[in-house]
């Protein structure tokens, strides 16, 4: 036997602590603790952002960090009208992509986000309309491409878009399956010797020289365990998958497989892994479902959507497998501290998700003076604000924070008053009250900007720490609104703009003039907001309803995040320019109108630590 040192080129070291960085297949022995320990690889699926939809039936092609989900139908079991509806997942999050040209769910698709494709599938509300279009994604948009030979829907496929492949699938009424495997080369298919078994609902891998198809149905309620090995002439069985499956999604190669979700009939939480030969089992996923669209590899995939049970039926959940010496942790919002001074919205807050300071508001009843500070953990009452008001700007840290304009019992505000941990001050007046606004920055270098008076505002203006002078104008006068940031590079986002109608619209401040930004997902008012320019939050709010959905914005582009746990509207947030991160964050107070909240939640974003294990020396 080939000693460690052999082995890794080192001997195994006597440490009093762990090293800060190991390297994989390093050990060492710890003194301090007496052991043995070493990396090793940690297996698991963790929870991620949902989808900007429910959706089953759909596809997904790119990799687990960059990928596109195509298609499907985004209505209850049994009302089943195709979308053409597109998602960007960027490993964080999904956003609203290009969409179809044709409505299709049950589809194949192949290639990455900037060369992809997708075929089959069936339209409208009847599985009979089964089609055979192509078309392919460049990165920005799709276009039509070549059609199938054979028209079918619950099609598989994988491969780069210049060598994709097509197998099996649904011919439509009454209930025919098909074998046909066709291959794509990036103008047109051309049909190849069909699979050894008729069946749908497969999953595939590889490309069109090295092709896996797995699983499947001979009929709903037959499912299979067939495995089949495609080598660019003929086809061999291959080891059978653990259980009966269908309608589950895969992503790999030939030799490097996993697959996951499905049905057997039942609905299936399982997954598997096939290194060329057979299956082992994996670790399952939290929600047993059907009918997902997901991809990646054996160290890291995901799977999202799809069909379970219970209700909603439809889901827009999205797991992540990670198989790595990392452990990852995913992002989620948790319960925190309620407010002690009784429940509020519309109020004001600063600081950071372990030093916030929430100020004034809507209680119940009337409006209130109170303050209270955050310690991480609980709130506690502090120097009550000389004058009670809502629907203020607020900027900067607990020790030095500043709220300014609102409107009170007699009016509409335009004082700013100071905060040093302690007491209050006052500061130097707005040039024009407002309320319904947003503000952001520093207590020194804030920013004021929108809101409303008779009607909307596009007026910015920027402080000093003493005085107001006028800045910029926002592109979109609006109200309701939210932002973060700095004074010289600032985000406001959603709100209401003049119509009126919620806006899902975003702009961008460079210290002197604003720019539209990309839009978010959900048109939203009244939200809170979090983070800096380049690493922003958006959560809560109200356009149907009141929302609890959260998105992340990363300089660029809008994308989901986990869900608040309590839906509410005109809450308010931490959000310390200086300081901020859209990966930390503090929601309080507001809440479904008429109530008034105290709920706290902290939100808390995906991260990784090396996955360290004792070894035995026997």
């Amino acid at each position: 036997m080939a000693a460690y040192k052999d082995l890794i080129g080192q001997k195994i070291t006597v440490v009093t602590s762990n090293p800060p960085e190991p390297k994989t297949g390093q050990m060492w022995y710890n003194s301090s603790a007496g052991k043995l320990r070493g990396l090793a690889i940690s297996e698991a699926w963790v929870s991620g952002s949902p989808m900007t939809s429910v959706r089953y039936r759909h596809s997904a092609f790119g990799i687990s960090t960059a990928s596109i989900i195509a298609g499907g139908s985004v209505n209850t079991p049994g009302a089943q009208p195709s979308t053409t509806a597109t998602e960007e997942y960027n490993g964080s999050g999904f956003s609203s992509g290009t969409t179809l040209g044709t409505a299709r769910r049950g589809l194949g698709s192949a290639g990455i986000t900037t060369a992809g494709l997708v075929f089959g599938g069936s339209g409208g509300s009847s599985d009979a309309n089964v089609n055979n279009e192509s078309e392919e994604y460049n990165g920005t948009s799709f276009a039509e491409g070549n059609n199938l030979v054979t028209s079918r829907s619950a099609i598989c496929g994988d491969g780069p878009q210049t060598a994709a492949f097509a197998a099996g699938g649904y011919l439509g009424p009454p209930g025919a399956n098909s074998s046909a495997f066709e291959h794509y080369n990036g103008d047109s298919w051309t049909s190849s010797t069909s699979l050894p078994s008729v069946r749908r609902w497969s999953t595939g891998n590889g490309p069109q020289t090295a092709a896996l198809v797995t699983g499947g149905e001979t009929a709903p309620g037959t499912q299979l365990t067939l495995t089949e090995e495609w080598n660019g002439s003929s086809w061999t069985a291959g080891g059978a998958y653990p259980s009966n499956f269908s309608a589950g999604a895969s992503g790999g190669t030939q030799t490097a497989a996993l697959a996951f979700a499905g049905r057997s009939p039942s609905y299936l939480s399982s997954a598997a892994a096939y290194d060329g030969t057979s299956w082992s089992a994996k670790p399952s996923m939290s929600l047993a479902r059907a009918m997902v669209g997901g991809t990646g590899t054996t160290s890291s995939a995901f799977a999202t959507g799809g069909e379970s049970p219970g209700s909603p039926a439809l889901k827009d959940v999205t797991e992540e497998f990670n198989s790595s010496i990392n452990a990852i942790t995913a992002g989620a919002w948790a319960s925190g501290g309620s407010l002690v001074s009784g429940g509020r919205r519309d109020l004001g807050g600063f600081g950071t998700k372990t030093a916030a300071a929430a100020i004034s508001g809507d209680s119940d009843p009337g409006y209130s003076t109170n303050v209270e500070e955050y310690n991480g953990s609980s709130w506690s009452e502090v120097t009550d604000i000389p004058a009670a008001r809502k629907e203020m700007g607020s900027a900067g840290s607990q020790t030095a924070g500043a709220v300014f304009g609102g409107i009170s019992p007699s009016g509409v505000f335009s004082a700013t008053e100071e905060y040093d941990g302690t007491n209050w001050a006052s500061g130097g007046n707005l040039t024009t009250a407002r309320r319904t606004y947003a503000g952001l920055g520093i207590q020194t270098a804030a920013l004021a900007y929108g809101g409303y008076t008779s009607t909307a505002l596009n007026i910015t203006e920027e402080y000093n720490g003493t005085a107001w002078e006028n800045g910029g104008n926002l592109a979109n006068a609006r109200y309701g609104h939210a932002g973060c940031g700095l004074q010289t590079a600032g985000l406001a986002f959603g709100g209401e703009i003049p119509g009126p109608a919620y806006t899902n619209k975003s702009e961008e401040y460079n210290g002197s003039s604003w720019s539209e930004g990309n839009n978010m997902n959900n048109v939203i008012t009244v939200p809170a907001g979090d983070g800096i320019q380049t690493d922003a939050l958006v959560f809560s709010g109200y356009n149907t309803a009141d929302l609890a959905v959260t998105e992340g914005y990363d300089g660029t582009s809008w994308s989901t995040r986990p869900n608040l746990a309590s839906a509410r509207r005109s809450g308010s947030a931490s959000h310390d320019g200086a300081s901020g991160s859209g990966s930390s964050a503090l929601a309080f107070g507001g809440a479904p109108v008429p109530s008034r909240g105290t709920t706290t939640e902290e939100f808390t974003g995906e991260t990784t630590t090396v996955n360290i294990k004792d070894f035995t020396t026997s």
